[in-house]
């Protein structure tokens, strides 16, 4: 996994499986404004999350809402 800062700047963020259907992502940056997922030609460590038939789950990239950015 990578996040995003306001500026487009993606760095690495160490995520953890805690239950069968919820990854702990640890954001570098507090104002993380995109998640982004085996974002990479042959991403190493090769993928790690599978859904129920045993597929892996492919790149994504998440736009994510900051609580400070949503209109009131």
């Amino acid at each position: 996994f990578e996040t995003a800062n306001a500026a487009g700047e993606f760095q690495p963020a160490p995520a953890r499986l805690i239950a069968p259907d919820t990854v702990e992502i640890t954001a570098v940056d507090r104002a993380v404004t995109q998640l982004r997922y085996l974002w990479a030609g042959f991403p190493e460590p090769r993928p790690q999350l599978f859904n129920r038939e045993g597929l892996p789950l492919g790149p994504f990239v998440l736009p994510l809402a900051h609580p400070s950015n949503e209109s009131r």
